[in-house]
């Protein structure tokens, strides 16, 4: 019904700069946190050695002490996880979660080193240890990929970044609708792309598809070539949104009742064995 060819080609792109934005705040975010708790470390250090505690902590101190470090570093854990919009190199999140530990630790040992009351200590490192557990634990991890997975197939009312179709999101399956709720191309690398054509009962004709865009090694643009057989009665309305791969931004060259162009532009070079997967929905009114 349809047919699909990637090529490398040099495009002028535009992205949701919104969402950009959104996850540009999140990340720095996350490094304004861990830096508060490391700098929060090397001052409990620092007035510990100069002998500057003159009023130890209580118990009720320590633990929300503790509460405060660990809420911290939660919050910058999940923070990070978003997608990286920035330029440049990003630490790995192993690496990120490591300094955070070792400020959690450091935190910890320096408030101990001054709490007179085992009970504190105890609701102390209760806290940290939770919060660790929870970042390193399984169930942490688990976490972790679901919230990689919902931003990667994104949702019917908040477009992935970079699809042109940002303020208008593409509609969502109708009832009885042919098209998989959980399409095979996100899950079998050997689908290319997925499409279903259906023509409601109110003369609406409707293409709902899903698109694999291979990207080799260094490339940054790619064209997509998509071909509507039999062509549509009037020209489409044509909706992409973005479900997978390195966030680029995609930009509509042209549509026709035979078909239409897309383009694809990645910020950076990608990496081996890269590929965007487009969701498309071309709507055109045959009655």
């Amino acid at each position: 019904m349809s047919s699909i060819l990637s090529q490398p080609r040099a495009s002028i792109s535009s992205g949701d700069s919104a969402r950009r934005l959104v996850d540009a705040a999140a990340r720095w975010g996350a490094y304004a946190l861990l830096w508060l708790l490391l700098a929060g470390a090397a001052t409990l250090w620092f007035r510990h050695h100069a002998m500057a505690f003159r009023r130890p902590l209580d118990a009720r101190g320590l633990f929300l002490a503790g509460v405060l470090a660990a809420g911290a570093a939660a919050t910058a854990r999940l923070l990070f996880r978003r997608p990286c919009p920035l330029a440049g190199a990003s630490p790995p999140p192993g690496t990120f979660s490591a300094l955070l530990s070792i400020c959690l630790v450091a935190w910890g040992v320096a408030l101990s080193r001054t709490a007179p009351d085992p009970s504190g200590m105890f609701l102390l490192w209760a806290s940290l240890v939770a919060e660790e557990a929870w970042a390193w634990s399984p169930a942490g991890g688990l976490a972790r990929r679901l919230a990689s997975y919902r931003h990667r197939l994104g949702s019917e009312s908040s477009p992935q970044e970079g699809s042109p179709s940002a303020a208008s999101p593409l509609p969502p399956a109708t009832k009885g609708s042919d098209a998989p709720e959980s399409p095979r191309i996100l899950n079998e690398p050997g689908v290319l792309q997925e499409f279903v054509r259906r023509r409601e009962p109110t003369g609406v004709e409707l293409l709902r598809g899903w698109i694999r865009v291979p990207f080799v090694p260094g490339q940054r643009n790619a064209s997509v070539h998509l071909a509507f057989c039999p062509p549509f009665e009037s020209t489409p309305t044509l909706d992409v949104v973005q479900r997978f791969g390195p966030e680029g931004r995609i930009k509509v060259v042209h549509v026709l009742p035979l078909g239409a162009r897309l383009d694809v532009k990645l910020p950076h070079a990608s990496p081996p064995g890269a590929c965007v997967i487009l969701e498309v929905v071309a709507k055109s009114n045959a009655g």
